[in-house]
């Protein structure tokens, strides 16, 4: 009976094809009659639990909508087709391009951004490389499967340490180590599904060292309470090893350094690296008030949570009365993408890569895909995010 919310939201989405938030609604109803008929759960009891699981929601949300800003100020100013033009130029052999785009661009958008992103932009590349889209969707869910938990500003970390009510410092070894393990299959199955068999015996050596150090990089991080960066810091530093790996490597020798994507003439004239501002200035922001502990104490001062009164079911389970997820307003991750996204905003406009007006249009699309992200995945299913990534000035060929 306790499982079985669980079991109904798995079936309906992959038996009967429900959305997320079709079969979460269901899920919930499930669990709500469940708790009444088989675990003796009173009105107020089901009261407190709601509104526990609001705050909850608040806690992740509040990182959600913010790094769905970030991405869009981003992608506004051409950062996203900046990448996209560069990483294809590095090298011509389809199975290292299968892991640059399919695992680790995909495993880096993920840190940064997630909630559907990383298919939605490198799928449409791929399939501008020649992979076929089936393959193309395939190789980006996969790619980017390791960098979730801490991944999106470790909003699925968030929720569970909310959800257990344990200190991230106690969760985060194990977790970590169990994401690093992923990363080895994660990389060995796009390889496989992009080249073959015979695409996997020769991305085994390049996928071991880039494993190594997503693990060991991601570990360090959240282990040392930055686990916001887990995914992101671990993706870069994957990146660095591959583009050193094709230097001196026949992949790179097969490459001109010429991108197989074409160029918006929108973006001509702008800088890589001057694109990619937001995504470096996250970076340091969250060290900065992670690290620098007088920072991080004033920022601490306000935060928010409830109390909850004891509650108790008819067979005698009882819940103690405490607090609930307490949520630091200004040293909070979606305070910090927040921070950035306010000094990115006005770099890239000092610099022209965001127009005059286009905020508006920034707002939009964030609302958007924050409504889809925090009901539940939309209904329209891959094919639908792939056409709408191809309309959306992502040029594959």
């Amino acid at each position: 009976m306790a499982f079985l919310p669980v079991l109904v939201v798995v079936l309906l989405m992959l038996i009967f094809r429900w959305g997320g938030s079709r079969a979460g609604g269901m899920g919930w109803l499930t669990a709500l009659l469940i708790s009444v008929l088989f675990f003796g759960a009173r009105f107020e009891l089901l009261a407190v639990a709601q509104i526990k699981a609001v705050l909850l929601s608040l806690d992740v949300l509040y990182i959600i909508w913010p790094a769905l800003l970030l991405f869009n100020i981003a992608r506004e100013a051409g950062a996203i087709r900046m990448i996209s033009y560069a990483l294809p130029g590095l090298t011509r052999d389809r199975v290292m391009q299968s892991l640059l785009i399919g695992w680790l661009m995909a495993s880096f958008l993920q840190g940064m951004g997630g909630f559907g992103v990383p298919v939605a932009v490198v799928a449409p590349l791929l399939v501008g490389l020649g992979f076929a889209p089936i393959q193309s969707v395939a190789m980006a869910s996969f790619g980017h499967g390791w960098a979730v938990t801490f991944g999106s500003l470790a909003t699925s970390f968030q929720s569970l340490m909310a959800v257990t009510g344990l200190p991230g410092e106690s969760l985060a070894p194990l977790t970590a180590l169990l994401m690093g393990i992923a990363c080895f299959p994660s990389g060995l199955l796009v390889a496989l599904i992009g080249s073959g068999w015979k695409g996997l015996r020769r991305a085994l050596v390049p996928v071991t060292l880039i494993s190594i150090t997503l693990g060991v990089v991601q570990y360090l991080l959240a282990t040392n309470g930055l686990w916001t960066l887990g995914a992101t810091g671990a993706s870069i530093a994957g990146l660095l090893v591959m583009i050193v790996w094709l230097r001196f490597t026949i992949g790179h020798q097969e490459g001109d350094g010429k991108s197989t994507i074409e160029m918006n003439p929108e973006d001509t004239g702008k800088n890589l690296w001057f694109s990619l501002f937001a995504y470096g200035l996250l970076v340091v922001m969250a060290f900065t008030v992670n690290l620098v502990q007088p920072l991080k104490t004033f920022l601490s001062q306000v935060s928010f949570t409830l109390a909850f009164p004891e509650t108790i079911t008819t067979y005698g389970w009882v819940t103690p009365a405490g607090g609930g997820r307490v949520i630091n307003i200004f040293n909070h991750p979606g305070a910090v993408l927040l921070y950035t996204c306010t000094f990115a905003y006005v770099f890239y406009r000092a610099l022209g890569y965001i127009k005059k007006g286009s905020l508006i249009q920034i707002f939009k699309r964030v609302v958007k895909s924050g409504l889809d992200s925090s009901l539940g995945n939309p209904d329209d299913g891959w094919g639908g995010v792939i056409n709408a990534a191809q309309r959306d000035d992502l040029f594959v060929g």
